[in-house]
């Protein structure tokens, strides 16, 4: 995973610090050199507010700007949503991906109106359903709307 990735996963806590410390060690490989970044691959207690302060720091020192969190929501939903319609998942697995992006959002007046599929975990709904909402939600949603 690209430290990119797994910082905006990070801010909407969807992922844990082995994950996160990975994904630094592999973008030192790939990438420029960050000192955020060394820290975050290789210290191991390290608190939540010292983590996110550090992957703000790497994100500024190798040059990636991070998503406001509604923003990374509607980046992810939309990928998720693409994977849907392309078939590369099962629509129920991935409507629960979903509604935990729901939950990342911890303001309710973010919350993402329109994810239809929150209602798409239960095994009730046709997987057309949730194909169907997910192409309404790439429509909307990835023009930057």
């Amino acid at each position: 995973m690209r430290f990119e990735r797994a910082a905006i996963l990070w801010r909407l806590g969807l992922l844990q610090p082995e994950t996160l410390a990975k994904a630094a060690l592999r973008e030192l490989e790939d990438g420029p050199h960050s000192f955020a970044l060394v820290e975050l691959g290789t210290e191991r207690d390290l608190g939540v507010h010292e983590i996110t302060r550090l992957v703000e720091r790497a994100a500024q020192e190798i040059g990636v700007t991070l998503p406001t969190q509604t923003e990374a929501i509607r980046k992810i939903a939309c990928e998720i949503a693409r994977e849907i319609v392309a078939g590369e998942t099962t629509p129920h697995s991935s409507a629960k991906r979903l509604a935990k992006l729901y939950y990342a959002a911890r303001d309710p007046d973010q919350r993402l109106d329109a994810l239809l599929f929150f209602t798409g975990c239960d095994e009730c709904v046709l997987p057309a359903e949730i194909v169907k909402d997910a192409k309404a939600l790439l429509a909307k949603w990835s023009l930057g709307q």
